[in-house]
């Protein structure tokens, strides 16, 4: 087992870290430790790839940071080191890795991918907010409200139906209140103050915190696909644009101690990631999900499910033709391999 310490690789805190350590698991992709002074390590999105993701949005590709693909028997211990991403990309893809263990670090963005606002003020078919613009830098484009996430990447308020609101003392989703509001303009009153407008029955309160999410989901936080054996230890998560840990076609996975918070120490209220904390999709195995913890989230903490196709017409005795169902759970690249048994389930009992 080989032990590398990063740092005397040009792998050094402080820096744009993306392609030096890239270069480094290409010359040590087995049976190795790699070691990291504790410190902030920049990642920029260098890589693209033509990534499926379930229950995600589909575009042509995602853009990367750290990119494990086809490595055996690997650890990265980033000994308690916050790891910095910028603008729309995936923090870690872990791709037909097998004995992969990665540990101790908190992941982040200077510039979230969610906003947050804090109701000043509120009428008929109104509320006021506050959003902080150190912490959520905006603009309004075109009479729409935009967020700059990093890399000049500016993007518009979700609508309808995107902006989750959550009570000022406990923090909690506000009741009756879930996917209800959904602003139709915004109008800016002065003083990083906006009045939202909308149709929908507003109940809130002076105080409470609106989540605004402002892009696609994307990108998951880590995403690991056809790997065996991957375990996560010790990792916060305190932004991400989609999904916080997707795991798909994999074999045997442990998330041990893995945290989805809002970083209050930035002054963040509530949120961290988009959408949901992990979505475990169409894998086979022992999953163990322990010591985790779900703050802020825009969904559901934990996911555990397959992706099944419909049956749209039988060719022959041998051949079906078959349709996803759903436009965020579609054209996998393994749904299904040779030698894979395939079950089917009876529509009207299931």
């Amino acid at each position: 087992m080989n032990t590398v310490y990063v740092n005397q690789y040009g792998v050094k805190a402080g820096e744009d870290v993306t392609l030096p350590l890239y270069a480094l698991m290409q010359k040590y992709p087995k049976d190795t430790t790699f070691i990291f002074d504790k410190g902030d390590y920049c990642f920029t999105p260098q890589f693209t790839y033509d990534y499926r993701l379930s229950n995600s949005d589909r575009i042509p590709e995602r853009k990367l940071g750290i990119w494990l693909r086809g490595m055996e028997n690997v650890k990265f211990d980033f000994s308690g080191s916050t790891l910095w991403f910028a603008g729309q990309m995936q923090p870690f893809t872990v791709d037909h890795c097998t004995h992969v263990e990665i540990a101790n670090a908190a992941i982040n963005w200077e510039k979230p991918l969610v906003a947050e606002g804090v109701v000043t003020a509120f009428g008929d078919g109104y509320i006021d907010m506050f959003i902080d613009p150190s912490l959520y830098p905006h603009r309004i484009q075109d009479g729409r409200l935009e967020f700059d996430t990093g890399n000049d990447e500016w993007y518009a308020l979700c609508c309808p139906h995107s902006q989750i609101q959550f009570d000022e003392m406990s923090r909690t989703v506000r009741r009756n209140s879930g996917d209800r509001f959904s602003p139709t303009r915004v109008e800016e009153l002065g003083g990083s103050i906006y009045r939202f407008y909308a149709n929908d029955t507003l109940n809130t309160a002076v105080g409470n915190i609106f989540v605004l999410r402002h892009n696609a989901r994307i990108h998951a936080g880590c995403f690991l696909e056809k790997s065996e054996d991957v375990t996560l230890t010790d990792i916060t998560f305190y932004s991400c644009g989609g999904l916080g840990c997707l795991a798909q076609f994999c074999h045997h996975l442990t998330f041990r101690r893995v945290h989805f918070l809002p970083d209050m120490k930035r002054g963040r209220k509530v949120a961290n990631g988009r959408d949901d904390g992990m979505h475990i999709t169409c894998c086979s195995g022992k999953i163990t999900i322990t010591e985790c913890s779900f703050t802020g989230l825009m969904d559901d903490p934990i996911n555990v499910h397959s992706c099944c196709c419909t049956v749209s017409e039988v060719i022959d005795d041998h051949t079906i033709r078959c349709r996803y169902m759903h436009h965020q759970a579609t054209a996998f690249h393994y749904w299904a391999e040779p030698g894979d048994e395939i079950v089917f389930i009876e529509r009207r009992h299931m």
